[in-house]
């Protein structure tokens, strides 16, 4: 090959099935000659969290629906069942909650109102009352 390696992320709740899956990943690159970086996961949410934390700086936003969270990244939206609560404690100082349905990457912020913040691309994100100043004090510690 050309020296690419194949990222693959094999997601099973069996621990066995998962190794043997990635076992058979492996043989076959071998076979193959292709390089190739398998990672195994108990669940699709276990590795969107995983691919999260590997691309936060990827992460434009995240908006809560009850029980589920979307995750807005450059690439695409990503959704997982978690709260919000809980993934905001997962993430950097570099997330601001700005809405109780909303986290904000502070390095995407390109634009702060008194009603909204503006992010890359020219997504607006609504800003809760009373958070104006505390959002800005936030954005320029990390910024």
């Amino acid at each position: 090959m050309d020296g690419t390696i194949l990222k693959i992320a094999v997601c099973d709740d069996s621990d066995a099935d998962r190794k043997e899956l990635c076992g058979m990943i492996r043989r076959w690159a071998d076979a193959s000659g292709h390089s190739v970086r398998v990672s195994g996961f108990p669940s699709a949410e276990s590795f969107l969290f995983a691919y999260a934390q590997e691309r936060a700086a990827d992460i434009l936003y995240v908006e809560s629906f009850a029980h589920y969270i979307e995750i807005h990244t450059r690439a695409g939206v990503y959704r997982i069942k978690e709260s919000i609560a809980a993934f905001e404690a997962k993430l950097s100082a570099d997330f601001y909650r700005s809405h109780r349905s909303y986290i904000i990457n502070l390095k995407a912020v390109e634009r702060i109102s008194r009603t909204s913040v503006t992010l890359a691309g020219g997504i607006a994100i609504p800003l809760a009352r009373g958070k104006y100043d505390s959002l800005n004090r936030a954005f320029i510690e990390r910024n």
